[in-house]
């Protein structure tokens, strides 16, 4: 009926408070419903987003063909929505980092003469995704991109000859603006060399989900893949990973110091039998730049899923700060620069609260980090919508110890940092 089904609730100590309600979520008939669907809020549980796999016709390049992300925004936990932003991954308005990873020899694989331009190639989701949101509020959704079939909602997932991989590829799409349109950019997190596992009766794609860090700086992708010198199928899977620090844009590199995914189960008695597997929504944070990611993965006769399963945990697999060297700051269509002035903070010493002013060339999501003199945040405030033009914003500083801080302003990817005096 092109509605979704929500339901809000409110624990009042005694019992919940459920108010259930319909939200309009149109898509094209010959996509009859969502591929998948996911919803996720910040650490502050305030700002969330819902993100269906879908098409609604917004998109022309996909209208009728395709798939892409659209996704709705609460900024009050949940009791309100926005109206859905389709996040275009193809045509002139498409992200980037997906258009441009596949290599010349492999478009050149894929279509006849003349080849299409990169922004004319129909690209789509596949039919699995997870969502996570960020510090400042931001969505961030795991998805693997690739072309678009001869049939529509069909995604390609043949073998390049060139690379070796399959004609998709792992990526983490963010948004640096509250999920608004022209803020999307693709990190892209690693080429599978296979799509689809059969398991008797039962078919599994490559299952790709997202954690955060409890701070949520910083995300932590990974999917099933399984080497072609075993299996030309996805049927005798590893898990594979790689962390994203969200606000500095860089990437993990695998055992070796490469620029890769990590294979998570290589070596232990998961190797090649990690068959279905789930992550937790959050990894574990020892305060020290320690990242351990919990995994469990579902250990079965491949050949008769009918039989009795058991599921282990994967103990222990870190990622450290130092894994993130990598920098990939993507490629945004953001064209113009959000600011044009930040103020000093007024009064300046301050005892209670500082104010300053932002200025803007155009609506941005505006989030502020205070830090002390060694470098440690001492205060966050979360990415808040701001129109064109100057507007003042309030840092609470009474709880601050006297002394010297810096705050830094970020809309998008711009920051500006500028110092100021707690009395």
């Amino acid at each position: 009926n092109n509605e979704m089904v929500m339901s809000h609730g409110i624990w009042n100590n005694d019992d919940f408070d459920v108010d259930i309600f319909a939200m309009e979520c149109i898509v094209q008939p010959a996509s009859t419903v969502p591929a998948n669907q996911k919803i996720e809020f910040s650490p502050d549980g305030q700002i969330g987003y819902i993100v269906v796999l879908a098409d609604n016709g917004e998109i022309d390049i996909s209208k009728d063909q395709s798939y892409y992300p659209i996704i709705w925004r609460t900024e009050d936990g949940g009791a309100t929505w926005s109206d859905p932003i389709a996040v275009a991954v193809a045509g002139e308005d498409g992200i980037g980092g997906v258009q441009n990873y596949l290599s010349d020899e492999e478009i050149a694989e894929l279509f006849v003469e003349p080849l299409p331009e990169r922004n004319e190639i129909p690209f789509t989701t596949a039919f699995d995704c997870d969502l996570s949101v960020d510090m400042y509020g931001n969505p961030h959704i795991a998805v693997v991109c690739g072309v678009t079939s001869s049939t529509p909602y069909a995604i390609l997932s043949g073998i390049s000859p060139s690379s070796g991989y399959a004609f998709t590829s792992m990526f983490l799409l963010s948004s640096s603006d509250l999920g608004n349109e022209g803020s999307w950019i693709g990190y892209e997190l690693g080429r599978p060399v296979s799509f689809r596992g059969t398991f008797g009766e039962f078919t599994e794609d490559n299952r790709i989900q997202i954690a955060r860090d409890p701070a949520g700086t910083k995300m932590f992708v990974s999917w099933l893949d399984t080497d072609t010198t075993v299996s030309s199928e996805n049927n005798a899977p590893d898990i594979w990973t790689r962390g994203v620090d969200v606000v500095n844009h860089k990437l993990t590199v695998d055992e070796n110091g490469d620029d890769l995914p990590s294979n998570v189960t290589f070596g232990s008695e998961g190797t090649f039998s990690a068959y279905i597997f789930a992550m937790a929504n959050e990894v574990f944070d020892d305060g020290l730049g320690n990242y351990t990611v919990p995994f469990v993965y579902l250990n079965m006769n491949p050949a008769d899923p009918t039989q009795q399963v058991q599921y282990k945990y994967v103990q222990d697999f870190q990622f450290s700060e130092a894994d993130f060297i990598i920098t990939d700051i993507g490629e945004t269509q953001i064209a113009n620069t959000k600011f044009t002035e930040i103020s000093q903070t007024m009064p300046n010493p301050a005892s209670t609260v500082a104010r300053f002013d932002v200025t803007l060339n155009n609506t941005a999501g505006v989030s502020v980090i205070v830090t002390n003199m060694m470098g440690q945040t001492v205060k966050t405030i979360p990415a808040k919508t701001y129109l064109a033009g100057t507007s003042s914003i309030a840092i609470q500083v009474s709880d601050l110890t006297s002394g010297v801080y810096f705050y830094t302003v970020s809309a998008g990817k711009e920051t500006i940092t500028k110092k100021m005096i707690e009395e």
